[in-house]
């Protein structure tokens, strides 16, 4: 892969993207609760990753993310956040996630199912327009 590949991070940027669900990973959060991560490419291979705590008070947000992926919900029946072995029913799956600025990194917020209309971007998590980006000589001293 040559170097100018690397030029953009490698990593998406902020708006909306049609994404295909990569790999994921189990891990431990710091408070011992356990989490899976997920990684997501464009077809660009433009990635992000977006984890959930796998508590029960939160697993509506990875239900969310598998209803996204096109999980039909007789499927999710069988999917046990617990095991390893659950998550890989969304690997190759297609979906669209929004990114948005998180301090010097980006994030994924949000998530739809393909064809779905995303809602706008907000004015503030859109990316600066190069024209809107201040030069050296514009920069008053």
């Amino acid at each position: 892969m040559p170097l100018s590949d690397h030029y953009d991070g490698g990593w998406l940027r902020n708006g909306w993207h049609v994404v295909c669900v990569k790999n994921f990973r189990m891990f431990q959060y710091n408070t011992g609760s356990d989490g899976v991560e997920f990684e997501v490419a464009d077809d660009r291979g433009q990635k992000s990753k977006v984890s959930f705590v796998l508590v029960d008070q939160a697993l509506w947000r990875l239900a969310a993310f598998a209803q996204a992926c096109g999980l039909e919900r007789e499927a999710a029946k069988a999917y046990e956040p617990a095991r390893p072995n659950s998550h890989k029913a969304l690997v190759d799956r297609r979906l669209q996630v929004l990114v948005v600025p998180d301090g010097k990194y980006h994030k994924i917020d949000d998530w739809a199912p393909l064809g779905e209309a995303p809602p706008a971007l907000p004015e503030t998590q859109r990316e600066p327009s190069p024209d809107s980006i201040p030069s050296g000589d514009d920069i008053p001293f």
